[in-house]
């Protein structure tokens, strides 16, 4: 009765820290169901990032017709240091924690009152967005998208 009671009760200026903390399991533990970390599919981090940022690492410039904005390239630079694998990996851990960010940030911005199994909910259905789940798994600059406009 005292875990329904604290389930349902509005949790009173929670934090970032702890707000951060809570999205991240669920948004961790969600998106690893659906997605295998040996089986990330990571096309666009290979067109957007590996390729051009190992152009510029070997070269000190991106070819001249490559689509996206330069910051792009430059910003995903710690992505492509190591093999295109563990940088899909990296980047789909990184996309994780920004989203479990934003969603926290969220929260705090609007001042909602939350309860745990509200913030459960918003949080899972977050993830569960096909959006959302679908630029995880390849690899897109989305979820840095969102959090630079919650910021």
């Amino acid at each position: 009765m005292i875990f329904f009671k604290l389930l349902f009760q509005p949790m009173h200026k929670p934090g970032f820290l702890k707000l951060f903390a809570f999205a991240l399991v669920v948004t961790a533990g969600i998106t690893f169901i659906f997605i295998r970390p040996g089986q990330l599919q990571a096309g666009d981090f290979m067109m957007i990032a590996w390729q051009p940022g190992q152009e510029l690492l070997q070269t000190g410039a991106v070819h001249a017709e490559y689509p996206y904005p330069l910051w792009t390239a430059v910003m995903l630079l710690p992505f492509v240091m190591g093999s295109p694998e563990s940088g899909a990996l990296l980047l789909l851990i990184v996309n994780v924690m920004i989203l479990a960010a934003s969603i926290a940030l969220l929260v705090l911005l609007f001042d909602w009152e939350m309860t745990p199994f509200l913030f459960v909910a918003m949080a899972l259905l977050s993830v569960l967005f096909l959006p959302i789940l679908s630029s995880l798994w390849v690899g897109q600059l989305t979820i840095f998208s969102l959090l630079i406009l919650v910021l």
